[in-house]
């Protein structure tokens, strides 16, 4: 077997195993990027940006490629239990991205992964709540997992690009800054829906990796519902009256002290974590552990600013980022060993294939 049909092998069995929640690559590229720019590393934010924008069109590319080379796939991933809420991570990956671009070169652009992301979102929603109808996915309290905390996290994300996107053109039409505020008030009630079904099946038969996740995620969920009121309360609209701005002020407050409670537990697993694993694997999964730490490093800066709260805000901002990005860099060395173990393994296949013949 030639080097071409190895490389040929090698992507088909890439395509065919590569998940929608793969796109919490570039939730995690796309936050670190933005929290560089916060803290003055220029440099880093730009070629974050780059590898976060590639990034998002490789995935792209591959994850339609995928559903066009065997399109029952497609319904099989998103018309399930399990895989419905992989895919919300490809709109909030987007979105990060599209928040991203509003600050970059390419800000004439934003409007496209504005929409593009938005669309998915709106889509992929309503097939949730179809298949909840359908009593395809169970929402009792015993179905609760912590991949739920994916939906509000997209809402907020959607809510936060959206926000943004608005600020920049100076005025938010009245049905968009409510359609706004709508995406901030569901992605809250999703989040206490989940957190409380999810903290009680914890306590009914939890696990140290359940718990695990679940801080992590909590604290990024509470985090981005937080600078998504934060970004909110900067939109000028004739809907944005006093009531409304003091609630989105309370919002973001609450938000982020509760994401602040979560962690010192986060750092605690963050460091139980590097330091008791003894063998070193790549999952998609291991970027939720990356995301929470770059939101939460983005909306403790934005919680200094606005509420006085500097000195130890500030220095948890520059905390949470420090780890966000060394956390970033020693997953993709894993994920650059993993390809690199794959393509000697398959190599080795081949060999003793030949050996055979």
């Amino acid at each position: 077997m030639n080097t071409v049909m190895l490389i040929g092998m090698g992507f088909r069995n890439l395509i065919e195993k590569l998940p929608p929640s793969a796109f919490s690559f570039t939730m995690s590229t796309g936050i670190i990027s933005i929290s560089a720019i916060i803290h003055n590393a220029g440099f880093a934010s730009e070629i974050l940006f780059y590898i976060g924008l590639s990034g998002i069109l490789l995935l792209g590319f591959l994850l339609a490629l995928k559903f066009i080379l065997k399109p029952h796939n497609l319904g099989k991933s998103l018309f399930s239990n399990e895989g419905i809420f992989g895919f919300f991570t490809i709109s909030a990956g987007i979105d990060v991205m599209s928040t991203r671009l509003m600050v970059s070169d390419f800000h004439q652009y934003d409007y496209v992964f504005f929409i593009f992301s938005m669309a998915l979102m709106f889509l992929f929603l309503i097939v949730f709540m179809t298949l909840a109808i359908k009593r395809v996915v169970s929402i009792e309290s015993r179905s609760v997992t912590s991949d739920w905390l994916n939906i509000p996290v997209a809402l907020e994300a959607s809510a936060i690009s959206a926000s943004v996107y608005y600020q920049g053109i100076s005025y938010a039409p009245p049905f968009i800054y409510v359609t706004i505020l709508s995406l901030v008030i569901t992605g809250l009630l999703f989040y206490v829906f989940i957190n409380i079904n999810e903290t009680r099946n914890l306590m009914r038969s939890g696990t140290e990796r359940e718990f695990s996740g679940l801080f992590f995620i909590n604290m990024g969920a509470a985090a981005i519902f937080s600078l998504a009121s934060f970004e909110l309360l900067n939109v000028s609209s004739p809907f944005g009256t006093q009531d409304i701005q003091t609630l989105l002020s309370l919002f973001s407050l609450a938000g982020g002290l509760y994401a602040t409670i979560w962690l010192p537990v986060v750092f605690i697993r963050f460091f139980v974590a590097v330091f008791r694993t003894r063998e070193i694997r790549y999952r998609v999964s291991q970027w939720a552990i990356i995301f929470p730490l770059g939101m939460y490093s983005v909306t403790s800066h934005y919680l200094s600013e606005k509420y006085m709260f500097h000195g130890l805000f500030d220095i948890l901002s520059y905390t949470a980022f420090f780890l966000a990005l060394s956390a970033w860099i020693i997953e993709c060395a894993i994920a650059l060993n993993a390809i690199s173990g794959l393509s000697e393994k398959m190599e080795k296949d081949n060999s003793r294939n030949e050996e055979i013949l």
